[in-house]
């Protein structure tokens, strides 16, 4: 499915945030994050533009309602005020516009370009999709 638009910028800038708190504010390796995405079945309501999760919730709150939904009693870090993006900012945000735009199910991307594989060659790759 593909949402360009206003929708597909808000689903790219909700997701972009939500990898960027997960890895470098709650201390999670980012591959850990994305199965939790993939196991809490929150992806797949993402995937289809549930308005719950698109334009219910910031980038921070999707990442709480990921990790509630695998981890009972996860001690939260606060979200930091950032000036610059992060390395899992972008994978999150390209995923995110590869995805809608492709309209592949985030599952078969991360079998393909599995998110524990180096940033550099995930954004490599992807920007070579988008010729960026």
């Amino acid at each position: 499915m593909f949402l360009g638009g206003n929708l597909g910028e808000q689903i790219v800038l909700i997701s972009d945030k939500a990898f960027d708190y997960a890895v470098n504010s709650c201390n999670l390796r980012l591959k850990d994050f994305m199965n939790m995405f993939l196991q809490s079945g929150i992806s797949s309501r993402y995937a289809e533009g549930s308005p719950k999760y698109i334009e219910g919730m910031t980038g921070v709150e999707l990442a709480h309602k990921v990790i509630e939904n695998v981890i009972d009693d996860f001690d939260f870090s606060p979200a930091g005020i950032e000036y610059e993006c992060s390395p899992e900012y972008w994978v999150g945000w390209i995923l995110a516009a590869y995805q809608w735009h492709k309209g592949y199910d985030l599952k078969k991307i991360n079998e393909y370009l599995p998110v524990d594989t180096r940033l550099s060659t995930i954004v490599n790759f992807l920007k070579m999709y988008y010729l960026i």
